[in-house]
């Protein structure tokens, strides 16, 4: 649940910034103060196109249902990297119609240890087009840890390295729907990347349309 956990607190914090930064624009619509438009503030055609994502995002998903949990598993890999896979489990949200079942699969071998998810966002993953509109993007180290949130391919990614524990989590938002999250020990975070993309980006976006 991690991943998820995050990008909703990624897209919580978006949204607080598109109300205030409305609320302001609103106040000055004839000529937006120039915090609004500086590169530390909110940019008003960042704004106008994160809206427009958001309300294409949700348009998308009109019609549509949520992947099943056995769809989502046949997304998640035998092997990784020659790791086993030693328990496949899955879980359904709770008192929620936006979104749509996690898929989770732990892989054991050599000292080494590899959790991949996948989850259908469904409706609530319009929400994760705003950080994409926003072209959030940040880097940094806290705690010990590398971490980065950055756009690679088209899709927001979200990394996070303990050099020193060899502990790395990646996190790739598919289509503005689906997630697909990363967990390892034991790997370089080239190797958690690698892990994550075992899970075939390609076919999930596929599978949005």
């Amino acid at each position: 649940m991690g991943g998820r956990i995050y990008w909703a607190g990624l897209a919580g914090l978006v949204v607080l910034i598109l109300v205030v930064g409305t609320l302001v624009a609103g106040r000055h619509a004839a000529k937006p103060p120039a915090d609004l438009r500086g590169r530390e503030g909110v940019d008003i055609e960042k704004l106008q196109a994160a809206t427009k994502s958001l309300d294409a995002a949700a348009k998308s998903m009109k019609g549509k249902t949520v992947l099943s949990a056995d769809a989502l598993e046949a997304y998640l890999p035998a092997t990784v990297d020659g790791l086993a896979r030693v328990s496949l489990s899955r879980e359904e949200p709770e008192g929620d119609d936006l979104s749509g079942p996690t898929v989770r699969a732990d892989y054991e071998g050599s000292g080494q240890s590899v959790s991949l998810s996948v989850t259908d966002l469904g409706a609530a993953g319009a929400l994760a087009a705003l950080a994409g509109a926003f072209n959030v993007e940040s880097g940094g180290e806290r705690d010990g840890r590398i971490e980065k949130v950055a756009k690679v391919d088209g899709r927001m990614t979200a990394e996070s390295w303990d050099p020193a524990a060899r502990r790395g989590e990646y996190s790739v938002m598919v289509a503005d729907r689906f997630m697909v999250h990363a967990k390892a020990e034991g790997l370089s975070m080239e190797g958690v990347r690698k892990a994550a993309a075992l899970v075939d980006y390609d076919k999930l976006q596929a599978a949005a349309r």
